[in-house]
């Protein structure tokens, strides 16, 4: 079995037998990988970290050939990213992207972009007044590194540019001009500044996305169509939470 050594951070872990446990890790190298820790919770100082959800690791692992659970041998804490000042808000916000990232990611498909675009988010769900913005500027840019982002530079059935009359297909999975409306019966009018700040969100680095000031009718619609996208094309419910009246998300 190779012996593997990479940065990683902390998805999910789950306990099994009376001794070990099994991690969802999102490793900076190799993607995401299910990790097995033997006998960590009989000796918790086995391993140089406690394997807490949102942590940061360095690890060292034995990749198996016949099997998708890997020997994890050594496990150091790099950062725990988890703050016991978070409020429920901030712990739903960071448990939130953990699990959208989880549902985006193939085993073994490296994707630095998003390895640091999660390691960003972390460090603003801890810095910022109100963490509820990450949630769909999340959504936004995830989908965009990993190849899932909705169709929005142009209409999705002709190709021709489109600024005014705009409708969002989500079956068709992106924007239709009225001239082909007929692709999507249940197309829906979006506001072409609604499509200008899911450019603008994809084009900044995600701790200036709060600079963007949306009307309240602009968020909601924003996180409308963002939502149904996630939950039509990849079958993720996303979650709705109040915001405020000029928050971006």
């Amino acid at each position: 079995m190779p012996i593997l050594k990479t940065q990683s951070i902390v998805l999910r872990r789950f306990p099994i037998r009376e001794t070990s446990l099994i991690a969802v890790l999102f490793t900076k190298d190799f993607g995401k990988i299910h990790g097995i820790f033997k006998g960590i919770r009989k000796d918790p100082k086995k391993f140089a970290s406690p394997v807490d959800i949102f942590s940061v690791n360095e690890i060292v692992f034995y990749k198996s050939r016949n099997s998708s659970l890997h020997l994890v041998s050594q496990c150091e804490l790099q950062a725990p990213m988890f703050m016991h000042s978070w409020d429920r808000q901030r712990i739903e916000a960071a448990g939130y992207v953990l699990r959208l990232t989880e549902s985006l990611l193939p085993q073994w498909h490296k994707n630095e972009g998003l390895y640091n675009l999660l390691i960003d988010t972390l460090h603003l769900v801890s810095h910022i007044q109100d963490p509820n913005y990450v949630f769909t500027a999340y959504d936004i840019k995830a989908l965009a590194l990993t190849g899932f982002k909705p169709h929005i530079d142009s209409c999705v059935s002709c190709g021709n540019d489109v600024e005014k009359d705009l409708f969002f297909s989500v079956n068709q999975g992106g924007i239709l001009c009225r001239n082909c409306l007929s692709r999507d019966s249940l197309a829906e009018p979006i506001m072409p500044a609604v499509v200008k700040a899911i450019r603008q969100i994809n084009a900044m680095p995600i701790e200036k996305c709060g600079v963007l000031k949306l009307s309240q009718r602009m968020y909601n619609e924003l996180t409308y169509i963002v939502h149904k996208f996630l939950e039509y094309h990849l079958d993720i419910k996303a979650r709705h939470i109040s915001q405020k009246a000029g928050a971006v998300c």
